[in-house]
């Protein structure tokens, strides 16, 4: 058997010695615990000690005859009941764990609201804004202050965000857009996609940035020559970012699918 094959029947939980028994087993057919002893060149009580661990997994038997001892390896597909033997009971400590793990949580001592704040820079950071919009799939409310002149948005719009928007769509998660006049143009592009709604308020208010509202977190966006996003995961900052847009989105006008 190839070092590869040796190394593989270790995996099965068999020791070096282990192994070795088992091989000259499989080479000899129906031998005896002494002729093993020669043909591995082991100690006798290693050898004894290999066999009864390879009997204990079912991968040795034995007979006894005129009072002698024969040892032959069972089938090799023998491995195979024993990995699925090591499976079930993987399962089963899992089980137990899981249990355990339910057990000590409720335990927990109340910590007051979870909240974070996470940083990202680059294209990467911005793509990793996304990936949390979809990962959440929540609504997500936009607040889309940016101007037309905002650095790099050029390459998002025409490489980045399709994708996105195709994927969000196919998960079910609905967009909805407040552009500032001067952004007028993109409203346009994004009214006719599906779960998306989009208005404009007749104010000037474009910048380089971005907020969204989704679930109980807020990403601010910062669309310079090296973007930088932020997420904010807080309840109540989210509430009020919620209500902020509500507010601003009745008095937006809608910008209608086409026919």
């Amino acid at each position: 058997m190839t070092k590869t094959g040796f190394e593989i029947l270790q995996t099965v939980g068999l020791t070096g010695n282990e192994t070795k028994v088992f091989l000259k087993l499989l080479e000899s057919g129906t031998t005896t615990p002494g002729d093993l002893i020669v043909k591995t060149g082991l100690h006798r009580s290693r050898v004894y000690d290999c066999l009864n661990k390879l009997i204990e997994m079912g991968l040795v038997s034995y007979v006894i005859q005129d009072n002698k001892k024969f040892v032959r390896a069972e089938d090799t597909k023998k491995l195979l009941e024993v990995i699925e033997a090591k499976e079930n009971e993987l399962k089963r400590q899992k089980k137990k764990l899981s249990q355990a793990i339910s057990s000590l949580e409720s335990k927990r001592g109340k910590q007051g609201e979870e909240q974070e704040v996470m940083v990202f820079r680059g294209r990467n950071g911005i793509k990793s804004v996304l990936a949390d919009w979809l990962n959440e799939r929540k609504e997500v409310l936009a607040i889309g202050a940016y101007g037309e002149h905002a650095e790099t948005l050029d390459y998002y719009l025409k490489y980045i965000l399709p994708g996105f928007h195709k994927e969000r769509i196919a998960k079910g998660i609905r967009f909805r857009f407040i552009f500032p006049e001067e952004s007028k143009k993109r409203g346009l592009e994004l009214k006719d996609l599906d779960l998306t709604e989009v208005k404009i308020l007749r104010h000037a208010f474009a910048s380089a940035t971005s907020t969204q509202i989704y679930g109980d977190k807020v990403a601010i966006i910062i669309w310079t020559a090296e973007p930088m996003s932020v997420i904010i995961k807080n309840k109540e900052f989210a509430r009020s970012q919620r209500n902020y847009f509500n507010v601003l989105w009745r008095i937006g006008q809608r910008l209608r699918r086409s026919a």
